[in-house]
């Protein structure tokens, strides 16, 4: 599979940045896109603008995309894989819970 050259984590400043490079430089411009490239832990997502979404459409593998948002690039978020897919707030109680599941699966695979 092959990934992107993206930059790390981007700045939080309210308004969601392309993170594609080319050439060494980055986009930059308004990120109209979130990808998500896997879901498996950890999983790894993008946000790139209408241009560079052309380029990974034509190159490039993911599992999912839905339009960027602010929400998107911030902390305590979580994809939801709805349709359309969405990134959502994550509640303490949701990571408890999940934690809680996760814990109980785990356990009965040793049975």
């Amino acid at each position: 599979m092959t990934f992107p050259n993206l930059l790390g984590r981007a700045p939080k400043h309210g308004l969601v940045r392309c993170n594609y490079v080319d050439a060494g430089t980055p986009c930059r411009a308004p990120a109209t896109w979130h990808v998500a490239w896997h879901f498996r832990p950890p999983a790894e997502f993008s946000l790139v603008c209408n241009e560079h979404m052309a380029v990974v459409q034509q190159e490039l593998v993911y599992v999912d995309r839905h339009p960027a948002a602010v929400n998107c690039d911030m902390p305590g978020t979580a994809w939801q894989t709805s349709t359309p897919s969405r990134c959502v707030p994550v509640t303490v109680e949701d990571l408890v819970t999940r934690a809680k599941t996760s814990l109980a699966l785990h356990q009965g695979e040793g049975s």
